[in-house]
């Protein structure tokens, strides 16, 4: 692949308005009216490419470009529905820098949850710190629900679980007994085998 060369005035322009056109395409038709030349598609994306100047997917969030947003800005990360914000130390998840202001930083081990489901409702009262192994649990046995009391008592429930297997691996020890005597258990069955 050969270098791309644009005169001073041209990667000038291109500086100051690539943003604006939103477009390696508006950008490329931009610049061939203005300074009446020809240069194709794929030369311009090479050469912004190449310094670094992203358009579209890579430098846009929800249509707008994220770089030149000011602190306290808001948007919706497109891969997972999170509310991320600017900080001074750059973009956070908003859940994340409500529940640190108020409360410190989150354990090693844990994260946080929305209790009634909602990712982009960071109100604190609808997120609960928890283990990240209960996370994990509350995920595989689909025990997540859009009502905050139901994902309470779920969040109960594998918090008990995890105490009784706490207390049997120290009954049986580490040697998966434990499963067994659980499963006989949860199935009504007589301890006496």
């Amino acid at each position: 692949m050969t270098k791309v060369f644009l005169s001073p005035s041209i990667e000038k322009y291109v500086r100051e308005n690539y943003l604006k056109a939103g477009s390696f395409e508006k950008l490329k038709d931009s610049i061939n009216k203005k300074f009446n030349t020809s240069f194709s598609y794929d030369k311009i994306k090479r050469w912004c490419n190449w310094r670094g100047l992203k358009i579209g997917r890579s430098g846009e969030k929800n249509g707008k470009h994220w770089k030149g947003l000011s602190k306290g800005s808001e948007h919706i990360e497109p891969r997972d529905g999170y509310v991320s914000i600017k900080t001074n130390e750059g973009w956070v998840y908003k859940h994340v820098f409500i529940w640190e202001k108020e409360n410190g930083k989150i354990p090693a081990g844990h994260c946080l949850i929305f209790l009634d489901g909602d990712r982009s409702n960071c109100n604190l009262e609808n997120l609960l710190l928890i283990e990240r192994k209960i996370s994990l649990y509350l995920g595989q046995q689909k025990l997540r629900f859009n009502d905050p009391e139901l994902t309470r008592v779920a969040v109960g429930i594998a918090i008990q679980k995890f105490g009784i297997v706490k207390k049997l691996k120290s009954v049986y020890g580490d040697n998966r007994e434990h499963e067994k005597h659980l499963r006989r258990l949860l199935k009504g069955e007589n301890n006496e085998r």
